[in-house]
This record gives C-alpha cells, structure tokens and sequence, in this order.
C-alpha cells in the first residue's frame, strides 16, 4: 500500500513540474508581445526543441554506428541502433499525449494550443539533455 501511495505521490508530482516548464516558457513569450506575437514564440521554441533533438538522435545514430566495438558483443550496434529507434518513438508517443493531456486540462482557457506547444517545447529539450547525458557511453 505504502508503494502505491508513493507511486501515486511522485506521478501527482510530474505533471506539475512540466506544467510549471511550460508556464515559463509561456511566461518569457509573453515578454514583448500581444497574443499573437506569444503564441508565434511559443511555436517557434517548439519547433527549435524539435530540431534540437532530431539533431541529437542524429549525433547518437552517428556515433554509434562510427563506434568501434569489441568482437565480442557482435550484434552491439544493431541492439543499441533498435533501442534508440524504440525509445524515441515511445517519447514521441508520451510527448503526444502528455501535452494533449495538458492542452485537456488548458481548455477551460483560450491558450490550450500554446500549453500544448510550450509542453512539446520542455519535453524536447528534456529529451536531447538526456540523450546528449549518455553520450560519454559511447
């Protein structure tokens, strides 16, 4: 029971702090411009993070297919070239809904597609600072 409870305290805890990423990124939109102008930074961050990790996938792919690896471990590669295929698609799948969620709980509003935008934007750049962590493995 005592697991279950911390579970559900630490998945409670989650949503909030991407919400309060994507409040920010919102917020410093919000600097200098009218509705319109936010919601054009809003897209154009999401787009950069986008960009961001499709590069950092790409860096990943690169280096390890460049790598150099021991005989003994034949199908290294492969594996790893698979395991990045399939983790990138569940993080699209999660970045997905995730923000629809957010966009969902946003509704109440007029700004639902900049929230979902700001959290496509925080998940990004999340995801290719986890990607560009392990890195130093290869």
């Amino acid at each position: 029971m005592r697991t279950i409870l911390a579970f559900a305290l630490l998945l409670s805890a989650g949503p909030a702090f991407a919400a309060h990423d994507a409040q920010a990124v919102i917020n410093t939109c919000w600097q200098g411009h009218d509705h319109a102008g936010m919601s054009a930074c809003v897209a154009d961050q999401a787009e950069a993070s986008l960009q961001d990790l499709t590069n950092t996938e790409n860096t990943i792919r690169l280096a390890i297919r460049d790598g150099t690896y021991d005989p003994a471990f034949p199908t290294y590669q492969t594996d790893a070239l698979a395991d990045l295929d399939a983790a990138s698609n569940a993080f699209k799948l999660y970045r997905t809904e995730h923000c629809a969620f957010q966009a969902a709980v946003a509704s109440k509003g007029n700004g639902a597609e900049d929230v979902r935008k700001a959290c496509e934007a925080v998940l990004n750049s999340e995801r290719a600072d986890q990607l560009r962590a392990s890195k130093p493995w290869l």
